[in-house]
């Protein structure tokens, strides 16, 4: 009886509150937002196409926890706002920095040869910029385009947030063009022009962006807004549950699934095994990744593999690296004794998957190995954790790295969490 109170009391106490927060929102509607039904007031939420951007320098894993970023921003609005329905639109692949495949077309790609675009909508509406071009009859025209540029100003001297409107957009990147802004938009700039470009000073989090751009909305009439440099917004629940099923519905195109798990079944040795294959996986990050931070080096990585191949009595170890053949090559000398093997995309895998698939391949193989060891500090590496994290393997096995002590090195532990 007592909880029975406890709860209607705080029912009680809820439902002003609940009730003060609608009719806030039902005051900032406008007429196009109102409907009726049989007779029946309803609210017709204004559909707005989010698009977004990052630094062109930017490589294929960060773009990754980027779109995560602003996907957590469109659900949170859609869930808490009733004037507005946000659709994610996805930026095409465009000659991605540390794609070197010269001999393969890479520009203007789909999500969809790399992820189950199905399970993205699960999460949050989407749509591929391809589609909303097609849907708009191949000229799409933006209303507003938001170029963020990263505040450190004052830093420790005032509020974190801030969001603050400067001049128009620098010109070496849009251009005016008779009335509209013009650019390379993913390489689809003779079909997507923009009203209005406006640079703003930022710091903040992706729900702190979303509560500017609703402010926005209410003042001006727009339904295709663009934010650039989109990698300046930061999580605001990193880690957290609902960073996590945004995760989740991030699954991999069945074509790349299904690739990587034929390489997995050939690794594996042990019938018994419920989920993966018996062998080390190592994702050895080196090229211009080693010009930033501490290298550790390939004598001692390999001293370091052959202590966990032997602790964890395994043959195997496959390994996912940008090396250069002279290092893959010293790492096979120094691993004799034990069977070291790599996934060598043919031209038509190339062809086929292109950079962005071959890596998530290796990613894929990672995944399912019985022990892996990373580079610190790498998001090639951090994707495969996360993935072997939804998979269901043992943390000990996963969050690992390379270092220079004697042994392997433990990295932060980022668990899933439901």
């Amino acid at each position: 009886m007592l909880i029975f109170w406890q709860n209607y009391i705080s029912l009680i106490i809820l439902c002003p509150i609940l009730i003060k927060a609608v009719s806030n929102q039902i005051r900032n509607l406008k007429p196009e937002h109102l409907c009726q039904e049989e007779g029946n007031f309803c609210i017709k939420p204004k559909e707005i196409f989010l698009l977004y951007d990052v630094n062109p320098v930017e490589g294929f894993n960060l773009r990754r926890d980027v779109y995560i970023r602003i996907a957590n921003l469109v659900k949170k609005i859609n869930n808490e706002r009733i004037e507005f329905r946000f659709k994610l639109v996805l930026p095409p692949w465009h000659n991605l920095y540390h794609w070197k495949s010269k001999q393969v077309q890479q520009s203007m790609l789909d999500w969809k040869n790399f992820f189950d675009i199905n399970s993205l909508k699960e999460y949050i509406p989407v749509i591929e910029l391809s589609d909303i071009i097609n849907e708009t009859n191949g000229t799409l025209i933006l209303d507003q385009i938001y170029f963020l540029e990263n505040d450190f100003e004052n830093f420790n001297n005032e509020p974190f947030n801030k969001f603050l409107f400067q001049d128009n957009c620098d010109q070496k990147i849009y251009f005016k063009e008779k009335e509209f802004i013009r650019g390379n938009f993913w390489g689809y700039g003779h079909k997507i022009r923009a009203k209005k470009c406006q640079k703003i000073k930022f710091r903040g989090t992706n729900f702190y962006l979303g509560d500017n751009l609703i402010k926005i909305l209410r003042q001006q009439d727009s339904k295709f807004l663009m934010i650039d440099r989109a990698e300046a917004v930061i999580h605001q629940d990193y880690g957290q549950s609902e960073y996590w099923k945004c995760r989740k519905s991030m699954k991999f195109s069945h074509i790349l699934v299904d690739k990587g798990l034929d390489l997995v079944k050939s690794l594996n040795t042990d019938e018994k095994k419920k989920i993966g294959g018996n062998y080390l996986a190592v994702h050895l990050r080196r090229g211009d990744f080693l010009k930033h931070r501490p290298s550790v080096s390939i004598e001692k990585i390999c001293k370091q593999v052959k202590m966990v191949l032997e602790q964890v009595n395994l043959k195997k170890v496959f390994i996912a690296t940008d090396g250069t053949e002279s290092e893959i090559r010293d790492v096979k000398n120094l691993l004799l004794n034990f069977d070291v093997i790599m996934y060598n995309p043919t031209e038509k895998d190339l062809q086929d998957y292109k950079d962005g698939g071959i890596s998530i391949i290796d990613q894929i193989v990672c995944s399912y190995a019985e022990f892996f060891i990373g580079t610190r500090e790498s998001t090639f590496s951090l994707r495969i954790q996360e993935e072997r994290e939804i998979l269901g393997f043992d943390s000990s096995t996963t969050f690992n790295c390379f270092c220079n002590d004697e042994k392997i090195c433990e990295t932060n532990k980022w668990l899933l969490k439901n």
